[in-house]
């Protein structure tokens, strides 16, 4: 029995064979927020300077740093609904970055 490494099945998951070069690119470009993952991982740890509520800031760590693994998942699922669905799931990428600006829009104003 022939066993798939675990870099040869996420090399599938990210395959774009059979998917228009429009929706490649638009799912890539909802990973490009990870590139700037390690910035939010070194600014993240501040919130520990002077947490008033231990549990509070262990846990607001750990969700600001795994937000890379939400947009893999997202764009994992995105991929393989594409195939059953459609172009209609053009839509969770959208939306995901939609709300990652008005999200940074209105942490800024």
């Amino acid at each position: 029995m022939h066993r798939r490494s675990v870099f040869a099945k996420a090399g599938a998951l990210f395959s774009t064979v059979g998917m228009p070069r429009w929706y490649a690119q638009l799912t890539a470009f909802m990973l490009l927020p990870i590139a700037l993952w390690p910035f939010v991982f070194y600014d993240s740890v501040f919130i520990f300077d002077d947490p008033n509520n231990l549990l509070k800031a262990f846990g607001l760590f750990i969700i600001v740093n795994c937000y890379p693994l939400f947009l893999a998942g997202l764009v994992i699922l995105s991929r393989r609904l594409f195939f059953k669905i459609g172009p209609a799931t053009a839509i969770i990428p959208v939306v995901v970055l939609a709300s990652f600006v008005c999200g940074l829009y209105l942490f800024f104003s």
